[in-house]
């Protein structure tokens, strides 16, 4: 089985054209493994350096080449702290 994930950064904008759409590059896009085949992949992503909402979708096919239906995961990263406002 092959499974990756294609990461979509917050300030993601997808293209105009469909015909853009079709092509995923220059996203990050990450291998994912199941090193004890107990059919859990997972995979390491250092890239999160931006504050928002992440969408992570993932991918997969199965020894006939078949894809999968992508998932998708969103994460999101950074706290916002809202601080209570003083007056005198």
């Amino acid at each position: 089985m092959n499974v990756w994930a294609v990461v979509y950064e917050p300030d993601y904008v997808p293209p105009v054209s469909s015909d853009e759409l079709a092509a995923e590059e220059g996203l990050p896009t990450l291998r994912l493994q199941d090193g004890d085949g107990d059919g859990v992949y997972t995979g390491l992503y250092t890239g999160f350096d931006q504050l928002g909402v992440y969408r992570i979708v993932v991918y997969a096919t199965d020894e006939d080449g078949q894809l999968s239906k992508p998932r998708e995961v969103r994460v999101t990263t950074g706290w916002r702290i809202f601080l209570p406002t003083l007056t005198r």
